[in-house]
């Protein structure tokens, strides 16, 4: 592209990937290269515009600093100095404020000028209590002046955000306040979502006390008072899942303590009391002999299911699956039935799918 004649072109270093060959070998490697290129022009309407904000901010901070100074002064006599000067401060914040509102509404005209006019009179409170100060201690003058510097750099402030901000049409308008409104029905399907996802973590908080009552032999809700919990007490009030549960773990935990029963039941998700499996075992002594026949340390799988094969005749996959599980919470379905093909007892008869004994 041909250069412009009569305008300073500038030295860039560019960067490029090109094919280099030593000794029949080609590797791509980076090669630098230099390229006279136009600066592009300055944009000295944004530089203006940068000049007239930093100087309507620095303003701004000075008339702050003057009549926090001159408020707090007329406060003081009212009230002490720690009081006096920051409640000062806050009656040029209060327009500032509203400025800044104003600054951030400045494409929905209607919100701005809502808080444009909440600025007004802001100014109006702000310098009356300039030219208050000026009259009470005796110089008016200095009152009066304060108070339009006030006025003076709310206007600045004024003309600098007019200069910021960009005027739309109805249709545009309409069409970002569509835009809104749909950003706005996500944000409050959202905080809906979440104060939905508090409620029910409460619940379940509450379901886990409940339920931890329960199972210390404390009544249920819909239990009266001195009922034994089913999943506590004397084996013959123990539903028949429970007891069939706590049946096979001691079958599975031949020498274990009954807290050892419970652990395992609890990973299985059947929380029992410790009493309960003590009925249950002390129960099952008096109507066989030698239940507990394994070793006391905790059996394979493989060894897990022909104990239980033997002790129990179930040849059924999900019987034996979940009896295994409460000794091995992480034993996979497809390991339990290889073993189950392989126990004796097991080949002759076929692994149904029958329901739990």
């Amino acid at each position: 592209m041909a250069m412009s004649p009569g305008r300073r072109r500038r030295t860039e270093t560019h960067t490029r990937i090109i094919p280099h060959t030593i000794s029949g070998k080609t590797h791509h490697v980076p090669d630098e290269y230099e390229v006279e290129v136009l600066p592009v022009p300055r944009d000295w309407d944004q530089i203006v515009l940068t000049i007239a904000t930093a100087t309507a901010v620095a303003v701004g901070i000075g008339c702050i600093l003057w009549s926090t100074n001159s408020i707090g002064t007329l406060l003081s006599a009212a009230a002490s100095a720690a009081v006096a000067y920051p409640v000062a401060g806050s009656f040029d914040l209060l327009w500032i404020t509203c400025h800044a509102v104003e600054w951030l509404a400045r494409f929905e005209p209607e919100k701005a000028r809502r808080a444009r006019r909440g600025g007004r009179l802001s100014l109006l409170v702000a310098m009356s209590a300039l030219v208050a100060e000026g009259v009470v201690n005796g110089h008016p003058v200095a009152g009066i002046v304060g108070a339009f510097i006030s006025a003076s750099v709310k206007g600045v402030w004024s003309l600098v955000l007019s200069l910021h901000a960009y005027p739309l049409d109805n249709l545009t308008l309409g069409w970002v306040r569509r835009e809104k409104s749909e950003v706005g029905g996500l944000l409050a399907l959202a905080a809906a979502r979440r104060r939905l996802a508090r409620s029910h973590a409460q619940l379940a908080a509450y379901d886990n006390v409940l339920s931890v009552g329960q199972d210390n032999g404390g009544p249920g809700p819909d239990q009266p008072s001195g009922q034994p919990s089913p999943l506590s007490g004397p084996a013959d009030m123990l539903s028949a899942d429970v007891r069939s549960a706590v049946e096979k773990a001691l079958a599975l935990l031949p020498g274990s303590t009954a807290e050892e029963v419970v652990q395992q039941l609890a990973l299985a998700g059947l929380p029992v009391s410790a009493d309960s499996v003590r009925a249950v075992a002390e129960q099952l002594e008096d109507e066989q002999d030698n239940v507990l026949s394994f070793p006391r340390e905790r059996p394979t799988v493989t060894a897990a299911v022909r104990g239980f094969v033997k002790e129990s005749g179930q040849t059924d996959l999900d019987v034996v699956f979940a009896a295994v599980r409460l000794v091995h919470p992480s034993a996979k379905r497809d390991t339990v039935r290889k073993a189950l093909e392989r126990a004796p007892g097991a080949s002759s008869a076929p692994a149904t799918t029958g329901a739990t004994p």
